[in-house]
């Protein structure tokens, strides 16, 4: 029982906290695999990847026809993993990704955006602040309900007690969201430990890295020169800079 993902090691991007296919049928197999061992799995879509400045990233038909903020996000996303990107450090490259796209999706639209755009971006950050912040709280409970001495089928009950509890909080959240219903899919498929590290990778960092560019006054440029300098440390002196609890 753990909230940690299964890591995937490639040759050139490390160890990764995911591993990503070009055939759902692929996909669907491994997750098999890894179900029959006793993993939770979590199979999603993704719109964009990057190849990490290995290749010129193209702009995709699976985000061509997205509102323009969607693909100004994915774009900023991917493009920073090209600016940092550290092997076996899944957290710090999407977390840091993440808040590229956040600050670069803000400015965007406040030079190119359109008040309504600027209305409907800012509903959706805040759905997803509050959707990140309630997975990421049970999280941190499942986390410790499983580092304490118990039996299996004790565990067992205690995560599925967990979980419930979590939707139930998740049915009271979305209740102020004015008919949006936009993550109900994602726990109806996996509301499981694989979709709890899912989105801690993308997350858990974003408020490190948001302080840390307030601490730059907004500059971009240095704040990537200082998130370089992290890269450069081993894991456990950038985890204690970025203040990483210990799962």
């Amino acid at each position: 029982f753990s909230v940690k993902p299964v890591e995937s090691c490639y040759l050139f991007a490390g160890c990764v906290s995911y591993r990503g296919f070009y055939s759902e049928e692929a996909a669907q197999r491994h997750s098999a695999s890894l179900a029959d061992k006793g993993y939770d799995v979590y199979v999603g879509g993704v719109a964009a990847y990057s190849t990490l400045g290995w290749f010129s990233d193209p702009v995709l038909s699976t985000f061509i026809h997205y509102p323009e903020s969607e693909v100004a996000r994915m774009v900023f996303h991917e493009l920073a993993h090209q600016v940092a990107y550290v092997k076996g450090d899944t957290m710090f490259n999407e977390s840091f990704a993440a808040t590229v796209e956040e600050e670069g999706v803000h400015r965007w639209l406040a030079r190119e955006g359109t008040p309504s755009q600027r209305a409907a971006h800012e509903d959706s950050r805040r759905r997803r602040s509050e959707f990140v912040a309630l997975v990421m709280k049970y999280r941190a409970e499942l986390a410790a309900f499983y580092d304490r001495p118990a039996e299996p089928e004790e565990k067992r009950a205690g995560k599925r007690r967990l979980f419930s509890a979590m939707q139930d909080e998740y049915l009271a959240l979305k209740g102020s969201w004015g008919g949006f219903t936009g993550y109900d899919r994602l726990l109806a498929r996996a509301a499981n430990n694989a979709l709890l590290a899912s989105v801690a990778s993308y997350s858990e960092l974003v408020p490190a890295f948001r302080a840390l560019l307030a601490q730059k006054h907004g500059d971009l440029p240095v704040f990537y020169a200082a998130v370089r300098e992290l890269a450069k440390l081993d894991k456990s002196e950038r985890d204690a800079r970025l203040a990483v609890p210990s799962r």
